[in-house]
């Protein structure tokens, strides 16, 4: 994975867009953010589409990440390719082991896996998931996939998940394995970066809570004998670059009932929900950003807006936030 200093932007792609956006739409934003210096693209990960996606976008559906992310490497050559989140609980961790793998190859060692607990309970329901259980079952999860990726034989026996003499291969084309990175924002999750992950991306994080979550992580990783300089500290958010107010306030409201479903932000007033998005001029995000670069949080993950018509977006991104903000 090519290394850069400074500041690293990503692309999160709408396949949880369906209807609204094609497959062929993310080939087309790829290939933007490859041409315009984007250091990534990214896919989010669901089984069902949760209904604020649906109320905010007009969407049914979504494209199996880990599949779009394979699609993509074949069409690209320098970006990296990352998930947020993937949903462990959802798949169990030798076929998780086996996904991850195939894509660190076809990527070239290009991939980032976001990870998550999960959070809307249909789809665990649906698929026969115990709701409850699926941060324990995420633990194990890290430490089946780390022991995996690096032993011959791997015998493993704890409370979700049991087997003996499993020997995995092909290991995957990143020595040890790719970057495991957590998204969430609540307490366990904070030690579980700090334990196990490579780092922490949440979505729609703010000032205030980013600048307590990464002193947290920071500190307990020290505490746990990990080098807290080695994690990687990013943000997602929804977003809009435009020049036009209008074309701002219309994408402001439309994100608005995603916050209010998804995240049971039942009274956010739009306030609220501009600060948990990234919508406004280009010189407007850059002085946002720069004050997550004041307190060391140096990955942004951005979702475009309006799906299907973000292409312009993109591009204004790309030509003016990021070189401002790149040495």
């Amino acid at each position: 994975m090519t290394e850069r200093t400074g500041p690293r932007f990503g692309l999160l792609l709408p396949n949880d867009g369906h209807p609204v956006v094609s497959f062929d739409h993310l080939r087309v934003l790829t290939r933007e953010a490859e041409t315009l210096g984007f250091d990534s693209v990214w896919v989010a990960d669901h089984f069902l589409a949760p209904p604020g996606l649906g109320a905010a976008f007009g969407t049914k559906g979504i494209f199996e990440a880990t599949l779009v992310l394979s699609a993509l490497s074949s069409i690209t050559e320098r970006v990296t390719l990352g998930t947020l989140v993937l949903l462990f609980p959802m798949r169990h961790p030798i076929h998780l082991a086996g996904l991850i793998s195939t894509l660190d190859h076809a990527s070239r060692g290009r991939l980032i896996v976001g990870f998550g607990a999960g959070g809307y309970r249909p789809e665990f329901d649906a698929t026969g998931v115990p709701y409850e259980k699926r941060g324990s079952m995420l633990n194990e999860e890290i430490e089946i996939l780390k022991r995996l990726f690096t032993e011959g034989e791997v015998t493993y026996a704890g409370k979700h998940y049991r087997f003996e003499s499993v020997a995995f291969d092909p290991k995957p084309y990143t020595p040890g394995g790719p970057p495991l990175i957590s998204g969430g924002d609540v307490g366990k999750t904070l030690e579980r970066v700090a334990r196990y992950a490579d780092g922490w991306m949440p979505w729609g994080g703010q000032i205030a809570q980013m600048q307590e979550g990464t002193a947290n992580i920071r500190r307990r990783a020290a505490e746990l004998g990990r080098d807290p300089s080695k994690f990687m500290f990013g943000v997602g958010f929804y977003g809009c670059c435009t020049r036009d107010r209008d074309v701002a306030q219309r994408e402001l409201e439309k994100v608005a009932p995603y916050f209010r479903i998804h995240h049971d932000m039942t009274d956010a007033t739009l306030d609220v929900v501009a600060e948990k998005t990234l919508i406004g001029t280009p010189e407007e995000i850059v002085t946002r950003l720069r004050r997550f670069l004041d307190i060391g949080v140096d990955h942004f993950i951005v979702k475009h807006l309006p799906f299907n018509g973000e292409v312009e977006s993109v591009r204004l991104f790309g030509r003016e936030v990021i070189p401002a903000l790149r040495p």
